[in-house]
């Protein structure tokens, strides 16, 4: 689905959401979604004129099932560099482990460890600006793009309400917190979280901050 000229939200993405940039005509993937066939991904691709060689990087929230399912498929077709925040990467090779709900997650889905992972710059990738936001896990980071947020799992919404994710899947629920009230979001026209729909960031978000508070 087509969101602006240069902003996608991908359908081949299950159980979280998977977004693309498209900086004149080089294209950056933020996440994966659950595994799926990487002939639909090509498909969808080619359905926005999108050519393989025209994915150049894909940036990652972190490193979760949903988020990472289909990044092996996409690290063997595409010529693409893969960046994550430095303090992901070791889970990403686990080299560390999540929780053990997390941990299970993997086994069960069958996630392999993933080597090459570039850690991302300190402020940006092209016109992407990185924003560290841990506590979901270590090296959980949110991307701005214009005045769109792709928040990952910092938060999702439903039924056009802004809501906490579930402690039991968040690794330091008061991190988050920090992350959540830390976060810059005055210049952010529209949140694109990993779970639930895009939403207007205003005046929603400082309802959801007050609630916070009390």
């Amino acid at each position: 689905m087509k969101i602006t000229d240069n902003i996608y939200s991908l359908d081949f993405a299950t159980h979280s959401h998977a977004f693309l940039i498209n900086e004149n005509g080089r294209f950056t993937m933020i996440d994966t979604g659950l595994k799926t066939n990487i002939n639909k991904i090509i498909m969808e691709l080619h359905s926005f004129a999108i050519g393989e060689e025209d994915i150049k990087n894909i940036l990652l929230t972190h490193g979760d099932v949903d988020h990472i399912g289909n990044l092996k498929n996409l690290q063997k077709r595409l010529n693409c560099s893969i960046y994550a925040d430095i303090n992901e990467i070791p889970y990403l090779a686990k080299k560390k482990r999540y929780s053990l709900r997390k941990w299970l997650f993997k086994v069960i889905l069958h996630i392999p460890k993933f080597e090459q992972i570039k850690p991302l710059p300190k402020k940006q990738i092209g016109d992407i600006e990185i924003i560290k936001t841990p506590g979901h896990t270590p090296g959980h980071v949110c991307y701005k793009y214009q005045d769109y947020m792709f928040v990952g799992d910092l938060i999702n919404t439903r039924g056009g309400k802004i809501q906490q994710m579930s402690e039991k899947f968040t690794m330091d629920q008061p991190q988050s917190l920090q992350s959540i009230k830390a976060i810059d979001m005055s210049n952010i026209k529209y949140i694109c979280p990993a779970h639930g729909d895009i939403i207007n960031a205003h005046p929603q978000w400082e309802e959801f901050i007050r609630g916070l508070s009390n």
